[in-house]
């Protein structure tokens, strides 16, 4: 409880963590992008979050990953489905159904 109390107004996600303000960032730009190396380094500009420099790896999965977030699902696939044929008046018609016989179900 005592190391929580000298936490106040900080966000513990970032102990430890260089936070760089635009100035800094501007006129130290070297040591930030080899920092970035390391870990991500979070840019402020009057106590809010404006940006982050990353390393090339790091931001490369990241837009790898937003790109797979960007592909239809199957589900919005089969949405899209239902909606054409309800514009078009599609009835699916399926034959009645009909027990088969089950050799594993006699006893």
């Amino acid at each position: 409880m005592y190391i929580m109390e000298g936490l106040k107004g900080k966000n513990p996600r970032n102990l430890g963590r260089k936070e760089w303000s635009i100035s800094q960032a501007r006129s130290r730009f070297t040591e930030l992008v080899r920092s970035a190396a390391r870990e991500p380094q979070p840019i402020y500009n009057r106590h809010r979050l404006v940006g982050v420099v990353v390393d090339g790896e790091m931001f490369e999965a990241f837009m790898r990953w937003r790109e797979e977030q960007t592909r239809p699902t199957l589900s919005s696939a089969l949405d899209q489905l239902r909606q054409i044929c309800e514009e078009e008046d599609y009835r699916l018609v399926l034959p009645d159904r009909v027990d088969r016989d089950n050799p594993f179900g006699r006893s």
